[in-house]
């Protein structure tokens, strides 16, 4: 697109769009002199250049209300362009229901805003009042009119000259209001943004103590199953934020979240990004309320630093009846934090790199409560040494969810700490395959390669095949049966060892024959320690 400026000192800009030489003057009275050459972008329409209303770079002026301005002149499409420098965003406030946002783009659609890469900011500036606080939120209208096919590109977005802060103060808002608006926001495309949202601290007396922040992008929709519409009919289901493309983007130092996803988000790619530093997860799925989520992508990021908690992203769903479904998590790189997965059915983690020094005892990749069809594939994982006692990957029940249905194959599994390598506790259907498990901790002949545990729920239908398990292990697979709770069947072919003392070590009851055939326990004092056990055994 050509967009050619001249600005006249002192009174700033503008000659409208159509080429007349006037002088208008803009809302706050300054009067600005500009040619402008108009172009069609991508996105359809005109590119305007906020100057047009009023709104200067660097001035240290507030720009909320002309570039508002300019958004609700393009409700049907067109592009908003800025120029290099910081542009102002103070907080709407008053008691309006837009109070909480400085930019809305509200039952809108096509509507682009762009800049000049990360030398054109777009700042949160003054007095959050100690609530809410959106720099930029886009949502369906009160009327449910959606808003669609929205862009942000070529931008830096700040939080860093925000005051007065409370939790859900976010740069990009993606989605629902509640008593505001529940209608549908699709097609939304965020990239190559610079985010920059940091830890903030305000002096109170002669203390400086932590505010209140929020995600660098928050998404929520509307969509619950259960949710009845004012006719007492079951809400549509296309009361949801879907279609949203997150990809090539900076995030720095997000004071929560980098994107936190809640209920009734589908359809979402996450690509391409680098996070760096984060109050709690970057990515961090919280769907309170009833609702699934579902469809996401998250594929070739960097995750790296964090302030608190062992997880660099969560994937979570709410619950067995509103899970998160149909999600594939491949060839990301973690540096310094792990990856939890709660409440999920059919699930691909693959093709991951992930690293780190655990600070409690989770496992670098942790499966918790009601899973299945979990796939970790073809993952490389480390746990380092200096962590604390733990797996690197752990599958445990909770209440009534519990963990089954999954496979973990081909993965290379490194315990450089102290703990077992994996560990299943309660499963069911689950397979173990064709993983190099090394084992190099500081505790030797404690720990095994494979460990199975009994301790809320039988555990049956299991398949541990072909794995070769390295080091100083005292088991390589290791089956322990709480007494209420036996094992049903069992698997074990063509495992091997070096290193371990037992190959495979048995307690508790078996209801079943263990079927163990083709092993390879290269030095161990004991191939199988399983006392009142069955085995179905043949050694070719």
């Amino acid at each position: 697109m050509t967009l050619k400026l001249s600005v006249i000192a002192f009174s700033a800009v503008l000659l409208a769009c159509n080429g007349n030489d006037s002088e208008p003057e803009v809302p706050d009275g300054r009067v600005a002199l500009v040619y402008v050459k108009q172009a069609t972008t991508a996105a359809g329409g005109t590119c305007v250049d906020p100057a047009v209303y009023g709104a200067l770079p660097d001035d240290g002026e507030d720009d909320r209300a002309p570039v508002q301005q300019a958004i609700d002149d393009l409700h049907n499409g067109g592009t908003i362009c800025f120029r290099s420098g910081t542009y102002q965003f103070t907080r709407l406030g008053g008691t309006t229901q837009d109070r909480s946002v400085s930019l809305l783009i509200r039952g809108a659609k096509n509507i682009h805003l762009t800049g000049a890469g990360r030398s054109t900011v777009l700042e949160m500036n003054g007095d959050g009042e100690s609530s809410d606080w959106y720099l930029i939120h886009i949502r369906a209208a009160p009327d449910s009119t959606p808003v669609t096919d929205i862009e942000i590109s070529n931008l830096t977005l700040s939080g860093a000259h925000a005051a007065n802060t409370e939790e859900q103060t976010h740069l990009v808002g993606i989605g629902a209001v509640q008593n505001i608006s529940i209608g549908t926001v699709e097609g939304v495309s965020i990239h190559d943004v610079y985010f920059y949202h940091p830890f903030r601290k305000k002096l109170i007396g002669d203390s400086w103590v932590n505010e209140q922040g929020g995600d660098c992008i928050r998404i929520l929709g509307a969509y619950a199953p259960n949710r009845l519409n004012a006719q007492g009919q079951p809400d549509p289901l296309d009361k949801r934020s879907r279609k949203i493309l997150i990809s090539h983007n900076q995030f720095i130092e997000c004071d929560r979240s980098s994107i936190g996803v809640q209920r009734g988000v589908f359809e979402v790619i996450i690509d391409g990004n680098l996070f760096v530093d984060v109050g709690d997860q970057h990515l961090d799925m919280e769907p309170t309320g009833l609702g699934g989520i579902g469809q996401f992508v998250i594929s070739n990021n960097i995750f790296m630093g964090g302030r608190q908690g062992d997880y660099h992203v969560t994937i979570v769903g709410n619950d067995e009846a509103n899970p998160g479904e149909d999600i594939v998590f491949a060839d990301n790189v973690l540096v310094g934090r792990g990856l939890k997965l709660m409440n999920v059915e059919r699930v691909h983690v693959n093709g991951n790199f992930i690293t780190y020094v655990s600070k409690s005892g989770s496992g670098s990749i942790d499966a918790l409560k009601y899973i299945d069809e979990l796939s970790i594939a073809n993952n490389n994982i480390h746990r380092l040494a200096g962590s604390i006692q733990g797996p690197v990957i752990r599958f445990v029940p909770h209440n009534s969810g519990r963990p089954g249905r999954s496979v973990i194959r081909g993965n290379q599994v490194y315990q450089e700490g102290n703990g077992n390598v994996i560990e299943l506790d309660s499963v069911q259907n689950v397979s173990v395959s064709d993983n190099d498990i090394y084992y190099s901790g500081t505790s030797e002949t404690v720990y095994a390669g494979v460990r199975v545990v009994t301790t809320r729920r039988p555990c049956t239908g299991l398949f541990i095949n072909h794995n070769r398990m390295f080091g100083k292990l005292l088991t390589g697979i290791q089956l322990s049966a709480v007494t209420a709770n036996p094992f049903g069947t069992l698997t074990l072919i063509g495992n091997a060892t070096e290193g371990a003392q037992i190959g495979v070590k048995c307690s508790g009851t078996f209801t079943k024959p263990i079927v163990h055939s083709s092993y390879n326990y290269d030095g161990v004092v004991d191939a199988m320690v399983c006392p009142h056990v069955t085995l179905v055994q043949q050694r070719p």
